[in-house]
């Protein structure tokens, strides 16, 4: 009798590729911490590697205790106001009570670890916006620009209070992404056209004034991307100015020089100078620099790949 009787999962329902692929960049990215810090061979490097496999752990054991919890889809769901809010009570006291590093406050210490709470708006304003979307699913086929902002003005407060917070900090690239993903589940919610595209107008603008007339490093940057673009040409700026600032640039000419050493497959792991102290900041974004040189061109476009799948 019990042979027949079907056999109870104690696993949620998930998606294996994403699974896969989380694991695989996880992998990676340990990979290429440790390999920085056995070449580098000093002792701040090791602590980050340390530092990085302690995050690891814990975030595998978080894991395993949410992936048995049955119906989290629907914990999550009903939920997600209260999360809402506790996320901008956490981005209230990250700027009263946070960490500062590099002119930015965007880090709170628990027990054993920091963490930045903006990091957390992301899953769950995406968890926020599609129940509300769902709650209003009648309105949306003939919604424009200002029904949006009538019928869903709860949804519209909520989101611009924290970019303002997350502002604050500053973090910028934060609400870059985060705006960007936002606009994605508006298009995907089927919204009237002139409502998307007036929000795409509004990022924009709101993007260069951010840029702009905010603190000087942002505009500096942008020069700087435009002096080694490939349209520097277009752009006006002449090869002997760019040759001119490569001691105040040598972070970002350092990074290029390591993508183009890449080539088509890469220099080797065990080759490269970009983990030899010639990148002082290998452990942030540059280190795509460090992969493109290791692993070529083949191995940077299979990194973006499995960003993109995710």
């Amino acid at each position: 009798m019990s042979s027949i009787l079907p056999k109870k999962s104690y696993l949620v329902d998930f998606d294996r590729i994403l699974l896969a692929t989380v694991f695989v960049l996880t992998v990676f990215g340990i990979y290429l911490q440790f390999n920085i810090a056995t070449s580098m061979g000093d002792n701040l490097q090791m602590s980050m590697f340390l530092n990085q496999l302690r995050s690891l752990f814990i975030a595998i054991f978080v894991f395993c205790i949410v992936f048995f919890i049955p119906n989290l889809s629907k914990l999550l769901y009903h939920g997600s106001f209260w999360y809402l809010l506790l996320v901008i009570g956490l981005l209230i006291y990250v700027l009263l009570f946070g960490i500062s590093e590099q002119g930015s406050t965007r880090w709170m210490r628990l027990v054993f670890f920091s963490f930045q709470p903006s990091q957390l708006v992301h899953p769950v304003l995406i968890v926020f916006f599609a129940k509300y979307f769902e709650r209003k699913r009648h309105l949306i086929a003939n919604t424009g620009f200002f029904g949006f902002l009538n019928d869903f003005k709860l949804l519209v407060i909520l989101t611009i209070g924290i970019m303002a917070l997350i502002l604050l900090q500053p973090h910028l690239s934060t609400i870059i992404v985060l705006s960007l993903t936002l606009l994605a589940m508006i298009f995907v919610a089927d919204f009237k056209k002139t409502l998307f595209f007036m929000l795409i107008l509004i990022v924009l603008v709101g993007s260069f004034i951010l840029i702009n007339l905010s603190h000087d490093y942002r505009p500096a940057r942008m020069v700087t991307y435009t002096k080694y673009s490939l349209f520097h040409k277009f752009m006006g700026v002449e090869q002997s100015k760019i040759a001119g600032c490569r001691d105040r640039d040598y972070q970002v000419v350092e990074s290029l020089t390591a993508i183009t050493q890449g080539g088509l497959i890469g220099t080797g792991s065990e080759r490269g100078r970009a983990k030899h102290k010639f990148l002082p900041d290998v452990n942030s974004d540059y280190i795509f620099a460090m992969i493109a040189e290791q692993f070529g061109f083949i191995g940077g476009l299979l990194v973006l790949l499995l960003f993109s799948l995710f």
